[in-house]
């Protein structure tokens, strides 16, 4: 499988895996995951397997901090200045910000 951008493959990611995806953000356990879901946890371990492979992670840390920046709640963001005077905030969603 080619590997896609973060960006890119969490768009794509069934509406399933997008939740597993998301309660991952949340620090939560395959066992709560399932619980969540009402499915087995080796139904979760194979979502969170399949995850890990569209995004390239290799650690359930990786996937979790790219979930947080992805979600509403906790995207964390960066200070940057533009030159006005004015510090502004942009979000932090590069690949290279992750340790995938």
């Amino acid at each position: 499988m080619t590997q896609l951008d973060p960006t890119v493959a969490i768009n794509w990611l069934p509406p399933r895996q997008r939740r597993v995806f998301e309660y991952l953000g949340e620090g939560l356990s395959n066992k709560d995951i399932a619980v969540r879901l009402d499915v087995s946890e080796s139904t979760v371990k194979s979502h969170v397997s399949a995850i890990f492979v569209k995004l390239g992670c290799k650690r359930r840390i990786a996937a979790a901090l790219l979930s947080l920046q992805f979600s509403n709640r906790g995207m964390p963001t960066r200070q940057f200045h533009d030159g006005s005077g004015v510090d502004n905030e942009r979000p932090v969603c590069t690949k290279a910000g992750i340790a995938c």
